[in-house]
């Protein structure tokens, strides 16, 4: 087969690109060029989270926060009341569901537990940690906010170490020609002196 007199497999990739485009197609080199084109369109579009599949309804995202309370806490007091605590986790999860479903909405839950835990100290709590009071959607709503931003700051701290990561693989893996790149330098010298002359 031949397009514009070239068998197909000497075609350039940026010439197949324009080909695909011009014919009304979109096309998308990476995740996030697919990101941009589903946002331009109007969809919702959301990082991957981890997932614990384990925690996938309300009553579990109060056990889960009562399990990370007992593992750093083991000794303090503390009065149970899952009625309260069942409503409080009933709230943060509709408050996380601007547009996401509700197994989405979960996880974001677990994640704001698992900051509210592990960045404990940039709260600045006035009272330790006792129950899910801390989760309240009224006058604790801060605390999700400040876990979300943290949350938010990690997911993207996290997403630079992969693409530098990615990088770093793609740089190993593809071979310099150090006499080729000294020539281009070279005739980038050339070509400078040159318009400065």
């Amino acid at each position: 087969m031949t397009i514009n007199n070239k068998p197909s497999e000497e075609m350039g990739l940026e010439e197949a690109i324009n080909i695909v485009t011009s014919a009304g197609y979109c096309v998308a080199r990476n995740r996030e060029e697919i990101k941009q084109v589903a946002i331009k369109f109007g969809y919702g579009v959301f990082d991957p989270i981890r997932v614990k599949t384990d925690v996938d309804s309300i009553p579990k995202i109060a056990r889960y926060f009562y399990t990370r309370l007992y593992k750093k806490y083991p000794n303090r007091n503390r009065i149970l009341n899952f009625g309260r605590d069942n409503s409080i986790a009933k709230q943060l999860v509709e408050s996380r569901m601007k547009g996401v479903d509700k197994k989405v909405a979960i996880q974001e839950c677990v994640g704001i537990i698992d900051v509210i835990f592990d960045y404990e100290e940039q709260f600045n709590f006035q009272y330790p940690i006792n129950d899910m009071g801390i989760l309240g959607q009224s006058k604790m709503s801060w605390v999700t906010e400040k876990a979300i931003s943290i949350l938010n700051y990690e997911r993207e701290k996290e997403k630079e170490r992969r693409v530098e990561e990615i990088l770093r693989e793609w740089e190993l893996a593809r071979p310099i020609d150090l006499k080729a790149r000294g020539r281009e330098l070279e005739q980038m010298l050339a070509e400078l002196e040159a318009s400065n002359a």
